[in-house]
């Protein structure tokens, strides 16, 4: 008996499980707090996205009703965004009684977190087809600059470095980041990694392109 296919070789591996991206859309990205998006509601944002998900799945012959389940990565929304996300999938005309929703948080790799949970799910057989998201605002729900406000005072002052730093700020985040870069060997990485890029970016050109939005 064969022994099974592991590690990279078996991601590389086509099986009738693999999930399979039909449709990419985005909107425009602005500046916080004074870009032509600072008045606009991420929920409105993500309204946005999914009508025209949903209006390019009807053109793919994808029927709305076999939409299971939809992952949208938030940080800063109240309730983890989980109602909003909700109020806009049902105000776009999914159907309520079909497809699910939930909101998944891991920081700035949110909506990359939903796009794996989504296809996991879609590769363990659990849905045949969903829909992953991202939704914030940078401009409202940041009044605290995403650190909380109130802490258990033991945290906030625990003997533990690493506990009291979940709550620095992110430009000091990146301070400490770069002191562990070396510029050399971050160059050589970026020349290496440029060629890959062009090769993902013009093989994806080939089979679908990203659209925004207005």
């Amino acid at each position: 008996m064969a022994a099974p296919v592991r590690g990279v070789a078996a991601l590389l591996t086509k099986a009738p499980t693999d999930a399979v991206i039909l449709s990419a859309v985005r909107t425009p990205i602005c500046r916080a707090g004074r870009g032509h998006l600072k008045d606009t509601y991420p929920e409105e944002l993500l309204s946005v996205v999914l009508r025209r998900t949903l209006e390019r799945s009807a053109a793919l012959g994808l029927d709305r009703h076999r939409i299971q389940d939809v992952a949208v990565g938030v940080v800063l929304s109240e309730l983890g965004g989980s109602k909003a996300a909700r109020m806009a999938l049902n105000h776009v005309g999914f159907d309520t009684h079909a497809t699910t929703l939930y909101t998944v948080n891991r920081a700035c790799a949110s909506s990359l977190q939903a796009i794996a949970a989504v296809a996991h799910q879609i590769g363990a057989g659990q849905i045949d087809a969903g829909i992953a998201a991202g939704m914030e605002s940078m401009t409202r729900n940041y009044g605290s600059r995403a650190i909380p406000v109130d802490v258990w005072p033991a945290l906030r002052d625990s003997p533990v470095a690493d506990a009291r730093d979940c709550i620095m700020p992110m430009g000091l985040t990146s301070e400490n980041i770069i002191n562990f870069l070396d510029k050399d060997v971050y160059n050589v990485n970026i020349v290496r990694l440029h060629p890959k890029w062009q090769f993902v970016a013009q093989s994806c050109k080939l089979k679908f392109q990203p659209r925004g939005s207005p």
